[in-house]
């Protein structure tokens, strides 16, 4: 009997310990699933945006191209310079200093004509040069701000009106002036050329622009802006 005793009292013992074992062992599986975990470090935007990738070409430095487009006047210039003989043209030399600053160096002619007296039919000839500034936005299209000055040369060369006959019958004048505009840009072959689509406004003032000669027909002088729209394909490298 007292075996008997010994051996019951033996396994209740066991059974006892090994259900507080368990329960330890539960216990302490709930703790680890109450952890915190560590705070992840954050990421700073700017490591967000160089991770996307550029529309801008890095590599580019140097560019080389040309232009064409059309060229006119507003305001009272708009009135007397209205007739545009033949397109603008363009040539233009680059260097970027970095992916969105380039700095851009232009030679650009265009022809224009009016039938105003006394002058009569004249023959009209702007040939200007233009140090620029352009700023790059990273997109697809890469849209560009233009600003810059530039030193213009316009020559009249007068008709058949009674302003002819006289010693003055081809005027010459070069004045300074500024410029400025926006434009858009496309890869036409990448990191190789690219096609520029621009428009931008030229402000210079002539030293016979207030000259009220052509009040007689309506117009009180010469004033307004130029403003020039054209395409130009440029190969960088």
């Amino acid at each position: 009997m007292d075996r008997f005793t010994t051996g019951i009292t033996g396994l209740v013992c066991l059974l006892f310990a090994t259900s507080v074992a368990h329960g330890a062992t539960e216990s302490a599986a709930a703790l680890d699933s109450l952890t915190v975990p560590a705070p992840k470090t954050p990421v700073s935007e700017s490591q967000v945006l160089s991770a996307e990738p550029s529309s801008l070409d890095a590599k580019r430095r140097f560019g080389v191209g040309f232009g064409a487009g059309y060229m006119a006047p507003t305001g009272n210039a708009g009135f007397i310079y209205n007739d545009n003989r033949g397109p603008s043209l363009d040539l233009r030399a680059a260097y970027w200093l970095d992916p969105r600053i380039a700095i851009q160096l232009s030679a650009e002619n265009s022809k224009h004509g009016y039938n105003l007296q006394p002058d009569g039919l004249t023959d009209v000839n702007l040939f200007r040069i233009s140090l620029q500034a352009k700023y790059y936005f990273d997109t697809t299209i890469r849209p560009h701000l233009i600003a810059g000055v530039g030193s213009y040369w316009r020559t009249d060369t007068i008709g058949v009106g009674s302003f002819a006959s006289n010693e003055n019958a081809k005027v010459s004048q070069n004045a300074m002036g500024f410029n400025f505009g926006a434009g858009i840009e496309f890869e036409v072959l990448p990191g190789k050329a690219s096609l520029q689509l621009e428009a931008v406004a030229h402000d210079v003032a002539f030293a016979d622009d207030r000259d009220p000669k052509f009040m007689e027909a309506g117009v009180a002088d010469r004033t307004g802006l130029w403003i020039v729209t054209q395409a130009a394909l440029v190969f960088t490298w």
